[in-house]
């Protein structure tokens, strides 16, 4: 059963700022907010060099000199996270964005900005994530920084001999063994996202899939926003790999793993997997059946392709591109991009943070797992956990659940109630026959 989170997420975020145009109208019409007066005068956006747009955005001009303020990436974005993107961290406010210094008048009214916006935001997540029963990661959008397990909030409860919470990213390209790491992850009671699939627990001891693909359609529009992974123990697979840099830079206690394939067997298993995606692509009308061809001008309504919220055709192809450098597979240019991905990876990840698993010739599914619950810290018994959950792909979970199982099962229960209460129709008749013959004696 596929179920699109970011459906209501999407629901909340337009009611979110639909509040946020709101505020803002409040605070560039009165200058000054009762809930937090100061000094002087909160100074309106507009002399700043920025101005709020009909449809609750913040947008800035370039520099007076025309060139774009280093700040300002993108031209417009919403709320809390468009003040941040515009003017930084509130605390260290030094420029607008037109590029010219403030006065110790205009950080002040910037901070008071900022903390509205700010305290609006936390309040509308909280209620958010309370309401879908998901737990709110503590790292991202507000800018807190996760220091430990307690810091990521409760999720499923822990498998035996998992004694902590941690946050996890694997940067590897092998589709099998990413596979293979989400489904162990969830084994262990950490919350896993693999590409744009969020693995949950099902009704008979495997899993359901479900669909998030906030990451993914982020990348590819361009805002690389992975605050959205704030809720995962454990995130890996595309696009996970073409954002590392920003993932160690937003979550600083977070640990990386690097499982390494040799090129010859990755080459062949990427080959399967770009060829099971471009199926589903030609399916969902993303590309054309043709390589090369021109692109479909329409996309299919199958269930399988998505819903208004999010379709496949909003990541596909693009996350192959980012990785990979083109859509199409090519023997060549894919296997230099592995090669060079394998050694950014080692350079720029903090070797005290990152643990590099080379999966050359035989290895022991006990001896990985003993390495990584030793590096990541989730255990304080290595050795009973690595016997106990080896590195290895979990059969249970590769069982799919479906609604209709659910329906099935309850449906095959019910018909044995039935049978087994309904009083029986001959055995009455044959008691009222036993009757009639003592009766005639």
């Amino acid at each position: 059963r596929a179920r699109y989170v970011t459906s209501s997420t999407m629901r909340s975020v337009r009611a979110y700022l639909f509040a946020l145009v709101a505020i803002a109208c409040a605070v560039l019409a009165n200058a000054n907010l009762e809930e937090h007066a100061f000094e002087g005068d909160i100074l309106p956006l507009a002399a700043l060099g920025a101005t709020m747009n009909p449809d609750g955005t913040i947008s800035g001009p370039g520099s007076k000199a025309g060139g774009p303020h280093p700040r300002q990436q993108q031209e417009m974005v919403h709320g809390w996270r468009a003040f941040k993107k515009i003017f930084g961290n509130p605390n260290k406010i030094e420029f607008g964005p037109d590029g010219q210094p403030l006065d110790p008048r205009e950080r002040k009214g910037l901070r008071v900005i900022a903390k509205v916006f700010k305290s609006r935001a936390e309040k509308q997540l909280e209620a958010k994530n309370r309401k879908m029963g998901k737990r709110l990661g503590s790292s991202g959008l507000f800018g807190a920084k996760p220091s430990g397990a307690e810091k990521l909030g409760s999720g499923p409860e822990l498998a035996k001999y998992v004694t902590a919470r941690k946050r996890v990213f694997s940067l590897g390209l092998d589709p099998e063994v990413e596979r293979t790491a989400a489904e162990w992850f969830e084994s262990l009671g950490y919350v896993s996202l693999h590409g744009d699939r969020h693995f949950a627990k099902g009704y008979w001891g495997g899993v359901v899939s479900e669909m998030d693909a906030r990451l993914a359609v982020s990348v590819c529009t361009g805002t690389s926003d992975v605050s959205v992974v704030s809720g995962y123990d454990f995130a890996n697979w595309l696009p996970v790999p073409s954002v590392a840099d920003a993932l160690a830079l937003d979550f600083p206690d977070a640990k990386f793993v690097l499982f390494e394939t040799p090129v010859e067997t990755w080459v062949k298993r990427i080959k399967a997997k770009a060829d099971e995606a471009r199926a589903l692509g030609v399916k969902c009308g993303c590309v054309s059946a043709r390589v090369g061809g021109p692109k479909p001008t329409s996309r299919s309504t199958s269930s399988k392709c998505g819903d208004a919220t999010h379709h496949v055709c909003d990541a596909y192809p693009c996350v192959y591109e980012k990785a990979f450098s083109t859509a199409e597979m090519d023997s060549s240019i894919w296997r230099e991009a592995y090669v060079n991905h394998i050694a950014k990876v080692k350079t720029s990840v903090p070797a005290d943070r990152l643990l590099v698993v080379p999966l050359t010739g035989a290895h022991s599914p006990v001896t990985v797992s003993r390495a990584l619950g030793e590096f990541i810290g989730l255990t304080a018994t290595p050795d009973a956990f690595a016997s106990q959950h080896p590195f290895e792909p979990h059969m249970m979970s590769l069982q799919a659940e479906h609604t209709w199982s659910f329906f099935l099962f309850l449906g095959v229960g019910i018909a044995g109630a039935l049978v087994l209460f309904a009083p029986n129709p001959y055995a009455q008749r044959a008691a009222i026959k036993a009757g009639y013959d003592e009766f005639g004696r």
